[in-house]
């Protein structure tokens, strides 16, 4: 047996090593910053797969530490590439995404909206005419 399992720990570690070089490669010869980007969330995502199956096979004292420092180095290559990710889409503004409104922070429906959906419920008879009256009041006097 060569090496037994720490050599062929490391010897995948340094497959690890061979293919984030060829990654790098690939995205400086990345034709658009879109493309570029792609493959940098891509390498990103792998490193922080990778951190966390390190992370998981961490157990017992012969195979646990080795594991760790697999998974901080996967992390610190996606650290990496985030960092790569930032600085890309502060040159380039219109590749960052746009940000999701968050559901508590909803936009409050216009005075005009609320009066069309008040209507609509007194046209399907599920507001009297006097809630209609008093609530188009209370709205009317919003503006």
């Amino acid at each position: 047996m060569l090496g037994g399992k720490k050599g062929l720990r490391d010897m995948s570690r340094g497959f690890e090593d061979i293919s984030k070089a060829k990654a790098d490669m690939k995205i400086a010869r990345a034709k658009t910053p879109e493309e570029a980007l792609g493959l940098m969330e891509a390498q990103r995502d792998r490193h922080l797969e990778l951190a966390a199956k390190h992370q998981s096979k961490a157990r017992g004292i012969f195979t646990g530490p080795a594991e760790l420092r697999a998974a901080k180095a996967s992390e610190a290559n996606a650290n990496q590439y985030q960092r790569k990710i930032d600085k890309l889409t502060k040159k380039n503004p219109h590749l960052q995404k746009d940000a999701v409104q968050p559901v508590d922070q909803q936009v409050e429906p216009s005075v005009a909206q609320k009066l069309e959906d008040l209507k609509r419920l007194y046209d399907q008879g599920i507001v009297s005419a006097e809630e209609y009256e008093q609530k188009r009041v209370q709205l009317l006097e919003q503006l």
